[in-house]
């Protein structure tokens, strides 16, 4: 029904792999910074947990995406937040 409503925290508590997309930024006129703003204002997190909650979900999509293992060794050592 809503963002509010979708059970993103339990499901990243849980350890559950999660994405943050724009699907189609033309259409839906909208940015990842900006979906990370939605996020954090939705479950109400404080900056740090945003942060972390960013950090994890790039890792995760770095593991499960199909790069070659040296590629995603070299995108694991970037530090973006």
């Amino acid at each position: 029904r809503s963002m509010e409503d979708y059970p993103f925290m339990q499901f990243y508590e849980a350890g559950i792999p999660l994405s943050v997309n724009t699907d189609n930024r033309t259409v839906s006129n909208t940015s990842c910074s900006r979906e990370f703003e939605l996020l954090a204002d939705c479950c109400r997190m404080e900056e740090e947990q945003l942060m972390d909650v960013m950090h994890q979900i790039y890792k995760d999509s770095v593991e499960m995406s199909f790069a070659d293992d040296d590629i995603k060794n070299e995108l694991e050592k970037v530090r973006i937040f």
